[in-house]
């Protein structure tokens, strides 16, 4: 997903009207944790 798609669903469902976003950009990390993530985020978001 792009970074505006997300930034449009997270204002469009947040309860608050001006939520925390942020970007950063992320070199290393443990490769199950990355798939739990993008798991978690397609359980949740893309429906």
């Amino acid at each position: 997903m792009k970074r505006k798609h997300i930034e449009n669903i997270i204002k469009d469902k947040h309860p608050y009207e001006t939520p925390e976003i942020m970007s950063f950009n992320i070199k290393q990390g443990l490769p199950e944790y990355f798939n739990w993530v993008t798991q978690t985020i397609k359980e949740n978001y893309e429906q």
